[in-house]
């Protein structure tokens, strides 16, 4: 069932660790920190400074990071060294087609490091930005072939993509997939029962770099309804399934 993880758009120490405490307090997952300016190293030390931080269930929040600045291979080698549990990548050259030479050199920097089975690798794949995916599926089981976890998106930040779409990729790899655009607290019921990970921040948030805490609440509280749901769903199922007992 789908996690949710915020991602905060680091500006400064003071503006990510309050961030992080308003998607704590909402029951967030995780957190991923990421910088359009350029900042990878101060992203780094930021994820390594929340490793730690629950959330109101009092649950240890999944850290992860994006270095938009940094080649993917050293993404990896990176994040395995601090021991960070996340990484999301962008640019991975992973396509309906097959794998491109980034997607490959992060699949082995992965396996040749120790501690890489602690790392969650999110490849972005029938991506905005990214050149049209013709056939989004297939790009998504190539990432999961690697062992990454195949994380798409709308047509740009902010923009849902077709629910069509999200279920196909989601057959496709066991439901074993992540979404990075579009999610609101208002739509997020009819994607995340096709999803693994959920990576929030514009249907969250009030501008940029601020999250708006009644909407992260109502984001969170909006997943976990369909969370259970879903388990009553399968309990049913069970229970309908198990042999009739006789007295």
């Amino acid at each position: 069932m789908a996690k949710v993880h915020f991602v905060i758009h680091h500006v400064d120490y003071g503006t990510t660790m309050a961030q992080a405490k308003i998607a704590a307090d909402a029951g967030a997952d995780g957190l991923f920190v990421i910088s359009h300016k350029g900042q990878d190293e101060d992203v780094v030390e930021m994820a390594c400074e929340l490793k730690g931080i629950t959330n109101r269930r009092a649950e240890a929040m999944d850290i992860g990071v994006n270095l938009l600045g940094t080649d993917p291979h050293d993404a990896v080698l990176i994040v395995i060294a601090r021991k960070i549990p996340m990484l999301w990548a962008d640019g991975c050259g992973i396509t309906g087609k097959g794998v491109g030479n980034a997607g490959l050199a992060m699949f082995d920097a992965l396996s040749g490091a120790p501690g890489h089975k602690r790392v969650r690798v999110f490849a972005g794949v029938a991506f905005k930005h990214q050149a049209p995916e013709r056939n989004p599926p297939i790009a998504a089981r190539n990432a999961k072939i690697l062992g990454f976890v195949p994380t798409t998106s709308g047509e740009a930040t902010g923009l849902a993509p077709e629910v069509e779409k999200i279920a196909a990729m989601s057959k496709a790899v066991g439901g074993g997939l992540a979404i990075a655009s579009g999610m609101t607290p208002e739509n997020v019921w009819q994607f995340a029962p096709y999803l693994s990970d959920i990576l929030v921040a514009t249907g969250v948030s009030r501008d940029f770099h601020h999250f708006d805490e009644a909407k992260s609440k109502a984001f969170v509280k909006a997943v976990s309804r369909v969370r259970s749901d879903i388990a009553e769903s399968r309990n049913q199922a069970r229970n309908a399934a198990s042999p009739i007992k006789r007295t």
